[in-house]
């Protein structure tokens, strides 16, 4: 008895002994593999298992758009990182804690025969003896990279990098994930640095993949595709998990098919089938494996698609469906049909997302390559709103859109016009007829599109019977009552695709209600040209009048429509003014933003033929000169020449012409003028009047010809107004209105002149506010660009913009503010939502931030119309306040008070107005904005 105790206080003592010398605060061969394997199978082990759940539960929650070419990890789609925040804050505080509780940094015993050896030397130099705490460093920067806190990662890894040269293979690893981390923030010169400065040494085989996959990755996201191809081979060769093997293969696949090697991306899709991917990936890889064929027999490939489109499982994916099919067609030059099914892909489309996108763009184009702008336009302006601003090509398509928007806005003027003058001229009993035939057609419509919606919604209906027939009872109790709306499948049906036609297939989020402002025509609309034939001569018209009772249209319908016909001399002259401005702009349009040589001639030609003398003429003749000398036509660039030589010899445009050396100067004097024009504004908003007058004479003189003479006229009228009142303002807005009566400034001196004459009195000031006046120094467009640069700040006029009210004062005056801005924004504002955000910079100071804005002209303006409220200057008097527009990615960039003094310095100093009266009035009615007494 007394021997067993004695054993076990000598084998407590012994195991006391041991766990002494595996103390951290030891150095000897027996700690150090202790602490390693305490390290490597506790703290880390569970560290590591955590990582590697978040990593699942990121590529679990990432959904791939197959119209754009995949990114290769999915946590380059950051918003990702969301799925795996709680596995990824576990994994840092274990790796920490390992760090903490098992780092060895002590150093060994030294052994006097080794001192000479370099090895030993550099044993001796480690910073840290627990291979352990360095992989814990190490998880920690990959758990910050996938937490997508980029700036945390880099510096984890610059630290591994820095203290642990003694590891090279660790230090190969670290650099690798730096360089990928600074992929992720665009730091791709440094990126690729760093892989090119990697020590062969420090690789193996795993090193080599990372090395591979990092590669590949920053090259796809400069989107330099060819150059990522051999990466993306020796990873899809050398990777042993076939999902992620299969991934390789469909971006392998998408880069040939782009690059149009459709043979070596038929196979890499078929490769990818045989991986036994996820049904989404299998499903359009045979998409792209059917678009990509080229053999001859291609209508069996459509013809297997086809029996796709047929099963109800795939009813969610028919836009994509006849989407391929269509591509296949149109490869093979069957255009009509490949028209049908993108057609098909469209209406057929059931999510308003990237692959209804992609039909919409690639039948655009289509029309777009057959110059049919049109026709394209409708497609193109549905697409862009979808698309995100990270879509490739994102900003050319949303430039081909607004310059398709102008380009159909002012063709269908003409057709529309055109087309009322036709009536005109028709007898009135037959006029009335035409008319009766309109109306009859756009009631038949009504019906049929009342039909389709029923036999959609009975379609809704029994797909969604058939689907909640597979669920099991969930014993609620029988629901009796069907006249609750949410109780009737038939009206939700009806509900969901009435929803659908009016407001298109939004994503339910904040403000669905908002759309794209820039549309001219919907596809669900009925275009100009459509119209047109239905009041062209048709064989029906004697019948119009012996329709039923229930479709004769009323009286009322008819006067609707003959109100639109220009019928009196002043109205026919209204008429051909709209004509003839439309087809200068397309003249210039042609020229500039749809380059169509061939179109341009053609609308020129037209507009001479049709108005020999327009005021637009010379300045038509002139942009073609330009053209012909751009297309090396040098025989009619003489003739447009000679033409404004004999008919506009004292034009601007010919005094350039008869000394061709001057046209280089043609720019510079318009940037003279409009400096001109920028400082007699400035001396307007101070009420130096005498500048004004002298400034008008001075433009007289210099630039006799030029468009901003009216403007000129304008400002003066204005001056006049103040000095000698309202008749005298009267006079002068009259003499403006009958010298320039094609300039756009003329519809505002009308206005003004129509207010007077009811007895409203001009306005004393066009100073809004302090702020307003604060901002002294009025710009060009091109200086305002030129100036936020210089200031470190990007100018992006298209992004969405907001305008910023740094406020000083206490919180019942704020209060009071913020609720009378809300109130303007809301009984002004019919069309447009407009949020309003305020965050506390400080005890006394909030930044109230208004958003919804869309390019910067808008922000402009709504700054401009907010600061004329009466009752939100009031309160603003009371406070210490600064205010400016600022884009949404450049206040994302405003992170300090010196960034914010320097944006606000630059704004104060570079006055952009919005002054152009057809912007104002195009800003107005897509805002639906409701004007106060003092507007």
């Amino acid at each position: 008895m007394q021997f067993k105790r004695v054993l076990t206080c000598i084998i407590g003592l012994s195991i006391m002994l041991i766990f002494s010398q595996c103390s951290t605060k030891n150095n000897t061969w027996l700690s150090r593999n202790f602490q390693s394997f305490s390290t490597r199978y506790n703290v880390y082990f569970n560290a590591n298992e955590s990582y590697k759940k978040g990593i699942e539960k990121i590529a679990s929650g990432h959904k791939d758009s197959y119209t754009e070419i995949l990114p290769i990890f999915p946590i380059s789609v950051h918003t990702n990182a969301s799925f795996a925040t709680n596995e990824m804050a576990i994994s840092i505080e274990k790796s920490e804690k390992a760090i903490k509780n098992h780092s060895i940094k002590r150093k060994p015993k030294r052994n006097p025969s080794k001192l000479q050896d370099p090895s030993y030397q550099a044993f001796l130099n480690q910073s840290e003896y627990n291979p352990m705490v360095e992989q814990s460093w190490l998880l920690i920067g990959k758990s910050q990279f996938h937490q997508a806190d980029f700036m945390a990662a880099n510096a984890t890894f610059l630290y591994i990098i820095r203290n642990y040269i003694h590891n090279q293979e660790l230090v190969t690893a670290a650099t690798i994930w730096l360089a990928r981390s600074y992929g992720e923030v665009g730091w791709f010169y440094e990126a690729e640095d760093l892989m090119n400065k990697l020590d062969e040494g420090g690789f193996s085989p795993t090193t080599n993949l990372l090395f591979v996959y990092v590669k590949a990755d920053l090259l796809l996201k400069q989107k330099r595709y060819q150059e990522a191809v051999p990466f993306l081979e020796s990873a899809y060769n050398a990777e042993k998990k076939q999902q992620q093997q299969a991934r390789l293969g469909f971006i392998l696949g998408q880069i040939y098919e782009k690059e149009q090697q459709y043979d070596k991306a038929f196979t890499y899709y078929n490769y990818v089938l045989k991986k036994n991917p996820p049904y989404e990936m299998a499903f359009n890889a045979n998409l792209k494996k059917t678009q990509s064929y080229q053999g001859k027999d291609y209508e069996k490939m459509i013809k297997d698609v086809t029996k796709l489109a047929s099963n109800e499982r795939n009813y969610e994916y028919l836009d994509q469906l006849y989407t391929a099919i269509a591509k296949l067609y149109q490869r093979n030059g069957k255009t009509t049909k490949a028209i049908e099914y993108y057609q098909l892909a469209i209406e057929k489309s059931t999510r308003n997302g990237m692959d209804k996108a992609e039909a919409l763009l690639s039948l655009g184009q289509l029309y777009i390559n057959n110059k049919e702008y049109v026709k394209a336009q409708p497609l193109i302006n549905e697409a862009v709103p979808i698309l995100p601003s990270s879509y490739s090509n994102y900003r050319s398509w949303r430039t081909i859109s607004e310059n398709l928007n102008e380009l159909a806005l002012h063709h269908n003027r003409i057709v529309l016009e055109d087309s009322l003058q036709k009536l005109a001229q028709l007898p009135e009993i037959e006029r009335i007829k035409r008319i009766q035939e309109v109306i009859k057609v756009e009631q038949e419509a009504q019906e049929k599109l009342k039909e389709k919606i029923d036999k959609e919604a009975k379609q809704q209906e029994e797909r969604e019977r058939n689907a909640f027939s597979t669920l099991p009872s969930l014993a609620l109790g029988e629901i009796g009552d069907k006249s609750w709306y949410f109780y009737n499948p038939t009206l939700i049906g009806r509900g969901k695709i009435e929803f659908q036609r009016t407001w298109g297939n939004r994503i339910l989020e904040d403000n669905w209600r908002r759309k794209n402002k820039t549309a001219v025509l919907n596809d669900r609309q009925e275009t100009i040209d459509e119209v047109v034939q239905k009041i062209e001569p048709s064989s029906t018209t004697e019948n119009v009048t012996q329709q039923p009772d229930s479709i004769s249209p009323t009286d009322k319908q008819i006067a609707k429509y003959l109100q639109q016909i220009p019928l009196s001399v002043a109205q026919k002259e209204n008429s051909d003014n709209a004509i003839m401005e439309s087809l200068y702009n397309l003249v210039y349009i042609y020229k500039e933003k749809v380059p169509d040589y061939e179109l341009a001639q053609q609308t020129y030609a037209e507009l001479i033929e049709r108005f020999p003398s327009s005021s637009f003429i010379a300045e038509a003749t002139f942009n073609m000169f330009q053209l012909h000398s751009k297309e090396q036509n040098l025989l009619e660039a003489e003739r447009s020449k000679q033409y404004i030589l004999a008919n506009f010899p004292t034009s601007t445009y010919a005094v350039f012409l008869q000394n061709p050396e001057e046209l280089n100067t043609l720019t510079q004097l318009r940037k003279e003028e409009e400096k001109l024009y920028a400082e007699t504004y400035e001396a307007f908003l101070k009420n130096d009047y005498a500048i004004v007058a002298l400034n008008l004479e001075k433009a007289q003189k210099e630039f006799p010809f030029s468009k901003l003479t009216p403007k000129f006229r304008f400002l003066e009228a204005l001056s006049t107004s103040k000095k000698k009142g309202k008749d005298a303002f009267k006079t002068s807005l009259e003499l403006i209105v009958k010298d320039y009566p094609d300039s756009e400034i003329t519809p505002m001196a009308k206005d003004m002149i129509a207010l007077m004459k009811q007895g409203q009195e001009p306005q004393s000031s066009l100073s809004h506010s302090n702020l307003l006046a604060e901002r002294t120094s009025v710009v060009t467009e091109q200086v305002f660009a030129e100036n936020i640069a210089k200031a470190g700040f990007v100018y992006e006029p298209q992004d969405n913009h907001l305008f910023v009210l740094i406020v000083n004062t206490d919180s019942i005056t704020r209060n009071t503010l913020i609720f009378n801005i809300a109130s303007y924004n809301f009984t002004r504002f019919l069309i447009k939502e407009l949020d309003i955000q305020v965050k506390e910079l400080d005890d006394v100071s909030v930044a109230i931030a208004i958003s919804g804005l869309d390019n910067l002209s808008e922000a402009i303006w709504y700054q401009k119309t907010l600061l004329a409220d009466s009752t939100v200057t009031k309160q603003l008097q009371k406070t210490d306040y600064k205010g400016f527009v600022i884009s949404e990615y450049n206040f994302s960039s405003v992170t300090n008070t010196e960034s914010l003094e320097r944006y606000f310095e630059f704004y104060r100093t570079n006055n952009l107005q919005i002054t152009e009266p057809n912007t104002i009035k195009q800003l107005e009615q897509e805002s639906g904005f409701v004007k106060g007494n003092a507007e």
